[in-house]
């Protein structure tokens, strides 16, 4: 069952009308589309459950509904008010009266099919509707924008971040256009694209560049660019002796075990990560330098001689979980339909949760410059450690950082510490488990046992319950008499 559907998708016929009024619709929509001749690339999308499911609230807008996805959800609805009174402000300084229905009519209307291929979902409403969707939410986003810029609290900072609530970026620029024509007779003015700037200036976590892109989360994604598993370090000669009777318990498939373990006491599952050391081993054992640099993340490199990993600067404020969780999910999408080459935030992502595991992590980080913000040591330790691995790439191809962390693993699983310490480490896993493993059979034994012996302390009892009774009588002479 569906989290949230929106009230406008498109949902499979379900009788005999639902049919026809489809064939009514599909060849209307078709015959739009091929009109349009230009179609952009899908770049707005819907997401699965499976990914709204790990963190709601950082996906589903909570304020406020921008676009129509979730315009019209009941539950953000009543905030249409508000948006009314907003845009009538923003568009009081252009002088808009009756023009802004001829705006909407003339200039939106013939936009919107263009903008429907920006999304991976078809809607059950009208062009005309659809572009008043649009003209209103558009100029709510502009005021929040500028709200934002400006150094203002906002209650919907978050929301106009979020994947599903975004906006084909060519459908504002031509109502700005529109607007501009209006008040000054041209339509060139750099408003929108400094907006655009300054607004991931004051709230991206990394560096970015502008590009052309199709709508405002697009921006954010485009951060400035200037998984195979760790290898198991090799159990060290001298104590191979020692612990050849455990090789056997190691191969043991303990992670399937654990992992039935853990579902039998109703633990719920830990989230995978890359495989890396967390930063406080990096800097202990394998004595490990980090630094920052002023470049981006394709520009993250670990110098072997000089044993120094240099990372990007990120710069985490309340709203920037949400944030990275969206350029995560909107960088999967786009790379499932080909519209991106690389994974680049999303392998940021995951390295970033292999090596912070807790505030330790988190406080080396920020003593070299790398990670900067007002969030506190504890909230982005907790945050890297609740976001779900993603799939990464399918194509067998390694990229710089994949390489990068190979490097680094290679390195570290070669420290004499190290190479002591995973084996113990190894050794006693492997220990517990198989203590835990007794301790259950053991209780299993001690069970049956005490199931037989209850069997058996029946089996007495009834069979002195069939034993011939001696009935003592009286006789007239008070004699006993036995029977």
């Amino acid at each position: 069952m569906a989290l949230f559907e929106p009230p406008l998708l498109c949902t499979s016929p379900a009788s005999v009308e639902d049919v026809q009024k489809w064939v009514d619709h599909i060849p209307r929509t078709l015959q739009s589309q091929l009109s349009a001749g230009t179609i952009l690339p899908v770049s707005i999308f819907k997401l699965p459950d499976s990914r709204i499911s790990d963190n709601p609230n950082s996906y589903l807008p909570e304020q406020i509904g921008l676009g129509p996805i979730h315009h019209f959800r009941s539950d953000l609805y009543n905030r249409e008010q508000v948006k009314l009174v907003t845009a009538q402000e923003v568009l009081k300084p252009y002088n808009i009266t009756s023009e802004y229905e001829t705006i909407v009519k003339e200039r939106l209307v013939p936009l919107v099919t263009i903008a429907r291929s920006c999304y991976d979902i078809n809607f059950d409403i009208g062009n005309t509707p659809l572009a008043w969707v649009y003209s209103i939410d558009i100029v709510v986003l502009l005021d929040i924008l500028m709200d934002i810029t400006e150094g203002k609290p906002s209650e919907f900072l978050e929301d106009v971040t979020k994947l599903e609530n975004q906006i084909p970026l060519v459908v504002i620029i031509e109502l700005l256009n529109a607007l501009n024509q209006n008040l000054s007779g041209t339509s060139d003015n750099p408003f929108l694209e400094n907006l655009f700037l300054k607004f991931c200036e004051t709230r991206s976590p990394l560096k970015f560049s502008l590009p052309k892109s199709q709508k405002d989360l697009d921006i954010d994604y485009s951060i400035d660019m200037p998984s195979d598993e760790e290898e198991s370090p090799s159990i060290l000669s001298v104590l191979d002796a020692f612990l050849q009777p455990f090789k056997d318990a190691l191969n043991l498939p303990w992670d399937k075990l654990n992992d039935l373990i853990k579902y039998l006491l109703g633990q719920t599952p830990t989230k995978l990560e890359i495989a890396i050391p967390p930063v406080s081993h990096l800097v202990k054992l394998a004595k490990i330098e980090f630094s920052s640099t002023n470049g981006g993340i394709r520009d993250i490199e670990f110098d072997v001689e000089k044993l120094t990993l240099c990372l990007p600067v990120l710069d985490l404020k309340s709203d920037s979980d949400v944030i990275l969780r969206n350029l995560v999910a909107y960088e999967e999408l786009m790379f499932k339909y080909g519209h991106v080459p690389t994974l680049d935030i999303t392998e940021y992502v995951d390295f970033m949760c292999g090596i912070v595991d807790s505030d330790k992590d988190v406080k080396i980080l920020r003593e070299k410059n790398i990670i900067l913000g007002d969030m506190d040591d504890g909230e982005i330790a907790n945050f890297f450690n609740n976001i779900t691995k993603s799939s990464g790439r399918t194509d067998g191809i390694k990229s710089k950082l994949t390489m990068t962390i190979e490097s680094i693993n290679h390195h570290y699983g070669n420290v004499p510490r190290v190479k002591v310490y995973e084996t113990l480490k190894k050794v006693f896993n492997a220990s517990w488990k198989i203590a835990l493993i007794a301790f259950a059979v053991l209780g299993l034994l001690v069970m049956i046992y005490i199931g037989v012996r209850e069997i058996s302390n029946l089996k007495d009892l009834f069979t002195v319950s069939n034993v011939p009774l001696v009935v003592p009588q009286v006789s007239t002479n008070n004699e006993l008499l036995e029977f």
